[in-house]
């Protein structure tokens, strides 16, 4: 069915810009893959890309929405709409991000950590130019805080007459530039770290794409006849050019990220920075938003399958949950991992859980919250009557199950056949200090003068904030010697560490046992769990000796 009509309404579809969103989503999970797997930022300006295309997106699709129908008084039940749609999903990836991760349940045992998930909660965490603060559990969810900024500035810029929206974008283009220049010179003293935050984060530095957005909605909207006039393979042909020119663009800007650039003025240098960080591509992705909002070429349709739709649809639960899922298949990885593997393995895990999320959580929980606000007590009852058909008819959480049996099936396979790494035991244990690190495997070796060398194999949290520490016990469990401690290099990726250290014959007199563990002083020692279950002491023993009098 042709979706195309001779005129244009807020409640006219735009499917081909819903398929698109699942591309966009998954630019996002492949430079995350490359960040924690690779340890690379090649990719950053794909994903740059990506989160501009949302930003552009949400302000064309709110306009297109809204910009007739909306009045003062329906104010407060846009932003209750707006609200459900990112809060309940938001709250349950949080819940999924303790569950699955033991680092983000450590985080919670401090003040500064409650504090964070505070701010987090309550989609303000954006507005903090320190990355610790920006982004706390879940990495992705300062996008959701800068979006639902934007929420709020939507009904006072839609007061602006269509007319003049194109002087209101270019008024928010160098007031953010001058934005910029202020805080550069005058609040953070030319802290360019700080700022860089600022540029990709906060709300103000990126309320220009989302007026875009709306700009190149009532653009759209005014030149409708001409958009939808030609034929299928003239709008194929335009759909290409617009794609060819974002991807063209993208890899210019990635050029331009490794290749040095000298400056000579501090204004010149916050534009590129900004125009590389944030700025540079929303014009191109306006640009695919436009053709793909009006084309019925043979992309579009492609884009506006029932499938492609789907994928779409579920796009944000894909976004927010992508990470936490990249974060949990590391604690499990082992060295030498294929990359692919674990790459294809949280795809398919993330577009099944993203299908249950979206079923299960965001749809019936924006609804509920709409109607409850609305007080539409039919509403409600429909939202129960949803999911009693849901669970009478399975099959979107079949496969959403299905795929995620799929993602621990590859990993689980990859593993088998992993060869197993020469001159190591593998300990047989699952050896975990909690929010630090797992000891995979560990050897002892007699030197010719009667010292002892150990090598553990560690795979380290990249978020480890404790000193690996050694324990020289007598019989009674007393420390007779500690070793100098050591803090691991700190690195994006949960990596593997070897750690190789000697203990020498004049230390081991007297000694009962050989002790590991991970102290800081702030935290105290690390948790240790084995084969499931806490162990008190939290030291793992490397080394037992059968008789101490005769060392």
């Amino acid at each position: 069915m042709n979706t195309h009509d001779a005129t244009v309404s807020d409640k006219q579809p735009l499917p081909a810009l819903t398929g698109l969103r699942f591309f966009a989503a998954v630019s996002v999970l492949i430079y995350h893959c490359e960040v924690l797997l690779v340890e690379s930022r090649s990719l950053f300006v794909l994903a740059s890309a990506a989160v501009s295309f949302f930003f552009v997106l949400s302000g064309f699709i709110l306009t297109h929405v809204y910009a007739n129908r909306l009045q003062v008084s329906g104010w407060p039940a846009f932003l209750v709409t707006r609200w459900a749609r990112l809060w309940p999903l938001h709250i349950a990836c949080l819940a999924l991000s303790f569950i699955l991760i033991p680092a983000s349940q450590h985080a919670l045992s401090t003040r500064v950590g409650l504090l964070k998930l505070a701010t987090s909660v309550s989609l303000f965490s954006s507005w903090s130019l320190y990355p610790e603060w920006t982004s706390p559990f879940n990495p992705v969810a300062w996008s959701i805080s800068t979006e639902f900024t934007f929420y709020l500035a939507f009904p006072l810029l839609l007061l602006i007459p269509p007319k003049f929206f194109g002087r209101a974008f270019l008024i928010a283009i160098f007031a953010t530039f001058g934005l910029l220049v202020f805080l550069h010179q005058v609040v953070l003293d030319g802290d360019i770290t700080l700022l860089k935050r600022f540029y990709y984060m906060n709300p103000v530095a990126r309320i220009a794409e989302f007026i875009c957005g709306m700009w190149v909605c009532y653009l759209f909207r005014a030149c409708w006849k001409l958009n939808s006039a030609g034929s299928r393979w003239n709008h194929t042909l335009i759909e290409c050019v617009s794609l060819v020119i974002l991807v063209a663009w993208i890899i210019v800007l990635s050029y331009w990220a490794t290749t040095p650039v000298f400056l000579e003025s501090t204004g010149t240098e916050i534009l590129w920075r900004w125009i590389r960080l944030s700025g540079g591509t929303f014009p191109c992705a306006a640009l695919v938003i436009w053709v793909f909002a009006s084309s019925n070429g043979h992309i579009a349709r492609f884009l506006s399958s029932s499938w492609m739709i789907f994928l779409g649809e579920i796009s944000f639960s894909l976004y927010m949950i992508h990470y936490v899922m990249l974060s949990y298949f590391l604690t499990w990885q082992i060295p030498d991992q294929s990359i692919v593997v674990t790459s294809l393995a949280v795809l398919a895990a993330s577009i099944g859980l993203s299908t249950i999320l979206f079923k299960l959580v965001e749809i019936p929980a924006k609804d509920s919250i709409v109607a409850f606000w609305k007080r539409d007590r039919q509403g409600i009852a429909e939202v129960f009557q949803g999911l009693g058909q849901l669970l009478r008819r399975p099959s979107p959480l079949v496969a959403g199950v299905g795929m995620i049996g799929l993602a621990f099936s590859i990993v689980y396979v990859e593993q088998k056949t992993q060869r197993i790494r020469e001159n190591f035991a593998p300990t047989g244990d699952h050896i975990e200090f909690i929010g630090s690190g797992v000891l995979v495997s560990h050897s002892c070796e007699s030197l010719p003068d009667g010292a002892l060398s150990f090598t553990l194999e560690w795979r380290v949290y990249p978020d480890n904030s404790k000193r690996r520490f050694i324990h020289l016990t007598d019989n009674d469990g007393n420390i007779v010697r500690q070793l100098e401690d050591i803090k691991f290099v700190q690195s994006a990726k949960q990596e593997s560490v070897l750690d190789r250290f000697v203990v020498p014959k004049e230390h081991l007199s007297g000694i009962k046992r050989i002790k590991v563990g991970f102290y800081s002083r702030e935290s105290g020692m690390a948790e240790l769990v084995v084969k499931g279950e806490s162990d008190k002491d939290r030291r793992f023993c490397i080394k037992e000796f059968e008789d101490p009098s005769k060392l």
